[in-house]
């Protein structure tokens, strides 16, 4: 542990700055494994397929691309939007917990971006249509874009189909989202995806 310099109560910026470092694991190689690794650090840049591997490389000892692929195949990692808008890896707890804490941030998110292409509509019709039409099934965006646009032919399909990105607890799926894997990841609801809902009531005394 990091602490403050003898005879102050505050961090000077070098000292924090190492602090941060050290909490965020790039100081050294640690002897854990990537699960541990992912829960620590609550959320991996994710964006594209290769960076969570190589965050993880740069931290762990002995780490094996192998190892977070079978984490993602076996569900206990989930690549998602959750954080904000780009995508993050998280353990499926975490997603459960921050996915809907962090809701109205998506929210805000979400009209700053696409209000206006979806001005008037109603979001909870919206919500509503796109987990009708992933139910327990996978889609991709291209597909669920042109499933919307059938329904609203008049909008934005585009808007439309992020729109549903930030209303819905969505997961993107393997094989498109592991170690050089690349092409259109599909989507899944994330209760589908983890058999368990998110939660109902988080509390963000426990996220602090």
């Amino acid at each position: 542990m990091i602490a403050a310099r003898r005879g102050s109560d505050r961090l000077d910026p070098r000292t924090l700055n190492r602090a941060t470092l050290d909490r965020q694991l790039p100081l050294r190689r640690h002897d854990i494994p990537a699960l541990d690794a992912v829960r620590h650090l609550v959320g991996l840049q994710a964006q594209l397929p290769n960076p969570p591997y190589l965050g993880l490389w740069t931290r762990l000892a002995d780490f094996a691309h192998e190892e977070l692929s079978a984490l993602i195949h076996d569900r206990q990692v989930v690549r998602a939007v959750v954080l904000r808008a780009t995508q993050h890896l998280v353990t499926a707890p975490d997603f459960l917990f921050l996915r809907p804490l962090l809701q109205p941030v998506l929210d805000r998110g979400r009209q700053a971006a696409m209000g206006r292409a979806t001005a008037g509509m109603d979001l909870a019709e919206l919500a509503e249509v796109g987990r009708s039409l992933l139910g327990n099934t996978t889609l991709t965006r291209p597909q669920i874009r042109e499933l919307l646009a059938q329904r609203w032919p008049d909008r934005s399909a585009e808007a439309l189909s992020w729109s549903v990105q930030y209303l819905l607890p969505l997961v993107s799926v393997p094989p498109g989202i592991t170690w050089r894997k690349g092409g259109v990841p599909s989507a899944a609801l994330g209760e589908y995806w983890l058999g368990r809902p998110v939660l109902a009531d988080p509390s963000p005394v426990e996220l602090v």
